[in-house]
């Protein structure tokens, strides 16, 4: 495992548990839901091309590719100082079209190191909201 490999659990709400992992190629965000959920998990600004649309799973994944590797989710992704921040949506509810935001959605922030760079923080600085 390379070093630049990171899990970090977060529990938003009761329902939802987010995991990310920092990779080479970008940052793999998984979702595990209480109950079978339906729905979309998408890149805040990428909704087009880059998400997944689980059908009645308790566990799905996306691999959220850096700029470098796809342009497919560059607009989520930003750099800020040595870190890539990803911000991504998790539609719950079932309002549609899903890339429609409402306040019952949810977002997630995951922070992950520049590869090659040196971090002079800490990796696990993960931030959710309710919208």
């Amino acid at each position: 495992m390379s070093k630049y490999n990171t899990k970090v659990y977060v529990l938003v709400s009761d329902t939802f548990k987010f995991e990310q992992e920092c990779r080479e190629d970008g940052i793999f965000v998984k979702v595990k839901s209480k109950f079978p959920y339906t729905g979309a998990l998408y890149g805040l600004y990428d909704f087009f091309t880059c998400r997944i649309e689980p059908k009645e799973s308790t566990e799905f994944g996306y691999l959220f590719p850096s700029p470098t590797a796809s342009r497919n989710c560059s607009d989520s992704i930003r750099y800020q100082g040595d870190e890539m921040v990803l911000d991504v949506v998790l539609s719950t509810d079932g309002i549609e079209p899903l890339y429609f935001i409402t306040a019952d959605d949810l977002t997630y922030q995951a922070k992950c190191p520049i590869i090659g760079k040196t971090s002079t923080g800490s990796i696990n600085g993960v931030d959710e909201t309710k919208q």
